[in-house]
């Protein structure tokens, strides 16, 4: 079976970017459209209309644009190229409320399909709150924009509502102007070489699949450990929380790479990753106080980080989580018998990675560090194995060895930044590295079942973990009341 796409075929259109004056455009889709620019993937043939409330001229966004391209590659020398790249970008003050500044973004947008020669493609990146959208949505429906002649396509960025019910809302209302298929919801973490590395290992490599089940794998573990604090967020984190932030996309999106079944065709990578998130059962009240952890932090014990509950825009006696940590158990022959277990935090002293763990059974060894398999994503790349053999000296006993990527062999190449790979898909038409409406269904139905069973119990003791440490003590004794732990090497540091 073929993988994904390779990055040959050069793109072309007009991508239209709302919120163009945000932090997201600055940091990431910039830098990687210029990235995809460098390499021959977009064409010549392209221009994007940047749309905010702010009144800037194209002069003022070719400044921000050229500056978030030398930020990101720490290279000055590459200005005149950036420059240049630049002369591609427009700026349209746009009221999302006002239908006249959508038909002078309609009038713009023919204009530069005509001068640059575009491919008949037009690509709307929705890097705007959600409350937005279905106003925008509305506004390019009734301005006649998506009725131009091409291929009609928009973006989403994280969070798809609060829940399943205004995510439904949500989805109601991009259908106004946009087809289920023209709908490319990102989670920037599909978008990882290092994730998509999980599938594809699993299926290059038959041995491997062959013992990817419970009468080989003990139990899995899935960390994403983030070493800052919330910062500047704290408006936005304490509506969300760790469960929505974190694992209600990203742990779940990775989860079912791990899991699934391998498909058969590349085109139905969807209907194996949902239906494995199917076989996640919903939390009860009584699985979620057995099985779920969630905590909040403390100043640190040096006093450099503040409390969560000071930060500037957080309640100061919030409930919100700034960890999470969980047991899933899959209804599954495959699976069954063999949890899943995953972590992920702020402001712990663990550092900012992120892996996954197959921790194998072993039942001759007696070696207490058990063998593993594992997927490093963040910040190292690849793959480890964790191994016993025989001890030196004549000792016939195990000791565990690890075998670790071979830079030889893989070279000091850095993987392409998630947001080059999705907004090149996106102008494919490919929908495989996105989150189809039915995964983000079954997301929701776990997380919300969570929620719910939380709502239902008495206010937890925050905070409940000092920040710069490991995170709530509870999240230990999770795994080990079942006779396992996180053998993660930072986490054990």
């Amino acid at each position: 079976m073929k993988g994904p796409l390779p990055m040959r075929q050069q793109v072309s259109g007009i991508i239209v970017l709302f919120g163009a004056s945000g932090d997201l455009a600055q940091r990431k889709l910039y830098p990687s459209l210029f990235h995809l620019f460098q390499q021959g993937w977009l064409s010549e043939r392209f221009a994007l209309i940047g749309t905010a409330r702010r009144p800037w001229t194209d002069e003022h966004f070719h400044e921000i644009i050229v500056n978030s391209i030398i930020a990101y590659n720490q290279d000055d020398s590459i200005r005149e190229e950036a420059q240049k790249f630049a002369k591609h970008f427009f700026y349209v003050s746009n009221d999302a409320s006002k239908t006249d500044d959508y038909l002078l973004l309609k009038e713009k947008m023919v204009d530069l399909q005509k001068n640059y020669q575009t491919d008949k493609n037009f690509l709307y990146y929705f890097s705007i709150v959600p409350s937005l959208f279905e106003i925008t949505s509305k506004n390019l429906k009734e301005t006649g924009t998506t009725s131009l002649e091409g291929n009609h396509r928009v973006i989403l960025e994280k969070p798809f509502g609060t829940d399943l019910a205004s995510a439904i809302s949500l989805n109601k209302a991009l259908n106004i102007s946009f087809h289920e298929n023209d709908i490319y919801r990102i989670d920037h973490y599909v978008g990882k070489e290092t994730v998509l590395n999980i599938w594809a290992t699993r299926q290059f490599n038959p041995f491997l699949e062959a013992v990817w089940n419970n009468q080989y794998i003990d139990h899995f573990q899935i960390t994403l450990s983030e070493n800052l604090p919330v910062g500047t967020r704290g408006g936005y984190y304490d509506q969300t929380g760790a469960l929505l932030d974190m694992f209600q996309n990203h742990i779940l999106q990775v989860l079912s790479f791990v899991g699934m079944d391998l498909p058969k065709d590349i085109k139905e990578i969807h209907q194996s990753k949902e239906a494995f998130l199917r076989q996640i059962p919903s939390f009860t009240l009584e699985t979620t106080q057995k099985q779920i952890v969630r905590g909040q932090y403390s100043e640190d014990l040096s006093n450099i980080y503040l409390a969560y509950r000071d930060i500037p825009e957080v309640d100061s006696s919030s409930t919100t989580e700034t960890f999470v940590a969980g047991k899933i158990e899959v209804n599954s022959p495959r699976w069954s018998g063999t949890p899943f277990y995953f972590r992920t935090g702020k402001a712990l002293s663990s550092g900012k990675y992120t892996v996954v763990e197959a921790v194998l059974k072993d039942s001759s060894s007696g070696n207490s560090l058990p063998n593993r398999f594992t997927f490093l994503i963040h910040p190292e790349k690849g793959i480890e194995i964790s191994m016993n053999q025989k001890a030196l000296k004549g000792h016939f006993a195990p000791q565990i060895i690890r075998l670790t990527p071979d830079q030889s062999l893989t070279g000091k190449q850095e993987p392409s930044e998630s947001y080059e790979i999705l907004i090149y898909y996106a102008f494919l038409g490919n929908q495989m590295l996105f989150t189809t409406w039915e995964e983000l269904k079954e997301q929701w139905r776990i997380a919300d079942s969570i929620k719910a069973a939380w709502a239902a119990l008495p206010a937890p003791d925050f905070p409940n973990y000092a920040a710069n440490t490991l995170g709530p003590d509870d999240a230990i004794a999770l795994i080990e009341k079942d006779h396992r732990k996180w053998v993660s090497k930072r986490y054990n540091a």
